[in-house]
This record gives structure tokens, sequence and C-alpha cells, in this order.
């Protein structure tokens, strides 16, 4: 079995990769004699094979985690692992988990092991989320703390925090110790994080394009409690708009990142 976690958000997957390894430890090994993790990008040749071909020690299954062999500098170990992808050489007592920080791969060996690895049936993609997508997962990691959300809050959290995975979720852990099994208000978020208001406009705008219609008039409430007005807020909109046009018309150019 071959399992390929990839994406620039780290945390996210990071944490799916430990909740797989955990779950094969509990279940097929609890001794811990058949977990094995490598460095692929500073893995000596050979190594990732005979991890992966080594049969199991007093257990039915053993499991190689392989992290950064796609996207590491140093590709010693890119030949190997290809063939035991493409020729499918990998044992059935083998859990091969394929672990990558990124989901863009510059090494044209790189790109065609990926190209095999996204038509094998367990995959996990994990990008950076977008403001929307940030939102949505902080607020499933709010019903998992046993918290609950006002109007707002993950909305404000979200523009004031950011879209890391892992700033979001440092603060609702503060959040938690703060208001244990309470609702979380726009007020609760603004003792932790205050919001520049380029971040809470961009938000906002995001909200505005993709439709939705009640976060866009949460955020616009919260600024008018700020004390702002609506010629400022439609400046900064403008702006916002006006930003994002000049970034369109420098790629239709060619212009450089």
């Amino acid at each position: 079995m071959i399992i390929f976690i990839y994406g620039s958000d780290t945390y996210r997957s990071r944490q799916y990769r430990d909740k797989i390894v955990t779950k094969f430890q509990t279940e097929k090994d609890p001794g811990g004699y058949n977990i094995v993790n490598i460095d692929g990008e500073n893995a000596p040749v050979g190594q990732i094979t005979q991890e992966v071909c080594s049969a199991p020690f007093l257990s039915e299954k053993r499991m190689v985690v392989v992290k950064n062999t796609l996207s590491g500098k140093v590709n010693k170990a890119l030949d190997e692992l290809e063939t035991l992808i493409s020729e499918k050489k990998v044992p059935e007592s083998t859990v091969l988990v394929i672990w990558e920080r990124t989901e863009e791969f510059k090494n044209k060996t790189a790109q065609g092991i990926v190209k095999l690895l996204q038509a094998e049936k367990f995959k996990e993609h994990f990008p950076t989320l977008g403001v929307s997508e940030a939102a949505g997962w902080a607020k499933q990691q709010l019903t998992a703390f046993g918290l609950s959300a006002g109007p707002g809050a993950v909305e404000s959290l979200v523009a004031g925090a950011g879209t890391d995975s892992f700033v979001i979720e440092q603060l609702l852990l503060q959040l938690k110790a703060y208001k244990p099994g309470g609702n979380i208000t726009v007020a609760d978020v603004a003792q932790f994080v205050e919001a520049p208001m380029d971040d809470n406009i961009f938000a906002l705008v995001e909200h505005f394009v993709r439709g939705n219609a009640k976060a866009a008039l949460s955020m616009m409430r919260a600024q008018y409690k700020n004390g702002e007005d609506e010629n400022f807020i439609l400046l900064m909109l403008i702006r916002q708009a006006r930003m994002m046009l000049l970034v369109a018309d420098g790629l239709t150019r060619n212009e450089s990142p």
C-alpha cells in the first residue's frame, strides 16, 4: 500500500501523517518495531529500497514513512523510489507513506513520480488555505475543542490571524483556555488578535466575490462597531480591487511574481 501526502500547508499534512502513524501503531505495531522514518532528502542510495522490502518483525505489517524525497535538493533516492512505484515492488506487507512539504516539484523525475502517485488510491492534498477554507477549517476545530462561535467571530479570527492553519489553531487553543466550553464572540477574538484593516478588507472582498453574503455583512458590521464609516470601507474595497487588477495586468504581460 502507498499513501501519498503532500501540500504547502505542512501543519495540517503533518497532523494527518501523524494520525496515520498513530493508528498503525495502535492497531498493528504496539511495540513500535515496524515503523521506520526516513529523511528522503538525505537518504543514502539503497536505504529506501532496503527498508521498504524488509519483512515485518513479529507483525503482519510494516510502515515506512519517507519525507521530502521529491522536493529535496539532493535527489539520490529518486530513481529507486520511481522503480519501487512504477514496477509495483512495494510488498503487500509494507505501508509506504510518502510525505512532501509542497505541491510544486521542479525535478523532472520527481514530476513523473508525482503523476504515478496521484493515480494511487490513497492520497491527500493539503494546499494553503484561502480565506473561506480557513474559516471552514477553524469552525471544524472549534467544534473539536468543544466551542461554538457567535456571528462574525470566525471571520474576525481569520482576518486577524491570516490563513496559516498553525496560527489559527494556536489562537483557538488560547480561546479554549480563555473561555472553555463557551460561545466565542467577536469581542473574545479581539482579546487575542487585532486584524490590520487591509487584511479585513481582503477577507471582505473574497466573501463578496464568493457570494458569502452572511459572512461579508458580519464583517461589515464589525467594521462599523470599530468606528469605520461607509466611505472609508468603500475606498478600501476600491483599493483592493485596483491592486488585483494591477496583478492581473502584470501576469498577462508575463512579469515576474
